[in-house]
């Protein structure tokens, strides 16, 4: 499971968590290229986000992030009930489970990408950072 810290954070840290393992190192770099310096992006290929819970637990005592956010793709609200036991939504569904046994919740950014089709249904590394601030 990839975490990518920036060196030199400004602030508390606060966690966004996105799927794959290249897209996570897109979406920090570009938060920190606007100077967000206190995001950490968080990865795992295939959502299983869930699948480490010693690393979430050695990372959030480390951490102590003031939120978690995931960032969903594209489509997961479209394809919620076709992804079958492991896909995106019900991985969101243990990563929450996860996340409060360690006493932390985890919110969700939404920008509106209910499904892969159509103009503004973008990946968070495909949106600007402005938007995923917003959402």
């Amino acid at each position: 499971m990839p975490v990518f810290i920036h060196p030199s954070r400004s602030g508390e840290y606060e966690i966004w968590v996105v799927e794959g393992f290249l897209k996570p190192l897109i979406v920090a770099f570009l938060a920190w290229r606007l100077g967000l310096t206190n995001v950490v992006v968080i990865g795992a290929g295939g959502s299983n986000w869930a699948s480490h819970p010693k690393q979430w637990e050695q990372t959030l005592n480390r951490l102590q992030p003031k939120a978690i956010y995931l960032l969903p793709d594209a489509g997961v609200a479209e394809n919620a009930n076709k992804s079958g036991k492991n896909g995106p939504y019900k991985a969101s569904l243990k990563l929450h489970s996860l996340l409060k046994s360690f006493g932390y919740g985890l919110r969700v950014k939404w920008w509106s990408q209910y499904s892969k089709e159509g103009k503004g249904n973008l990946d968070p590394d495909e949106v600007s950072t402005a938007t995923i601030l917003s959402a």
